[in-house]
């Protein structure tokens, strides 16, 4: 599978739509833009989208910035969906709470 780089952002890198839904529920957000990222560990999703997903914290965790900084975060789950290809019960994590 190919992606196209967007020159959207510097350095240009593959850029993609998605969709988010909860757990066991439709995808009710989207087409979003997305960067993908090949090499990430994990995935972010912006903190406005889990709200409006309700979407169930599932563990808490924490993780390490480039720059060796810890941080902890939440664990979320939701349904992701890349160019067609759905994702289900996905666990996401997003910064700054435990």
């Amino acid at each position: 599978m190919a992606f196209p780089y967007s020159a959207r952002y510097q350095p240009p890198m593959p850029a993609v739509e998605i969709a988010l839904g909860a757990p066991e529920a439709d995808y009710s957000l989207g087409p979003l833009p997305a960067i993908l990222d090949t090499g990430a560990d994990i995935t972010v999703v912006p903190q406005e989208y889990l709200i409006q997903l309700d979407a169930p914290i599932v563990a808490g965790g924490y993780l390490r910035s480039p720059w060796g900084e810890r941080q902890s975060v939440k664990i979320y789950e939701v349904n992701l969906r890349i160019q067609g290809h759905a994702l289900y019960h996905v666990s996401r994590q997003r910064a700054g709470q435990t």
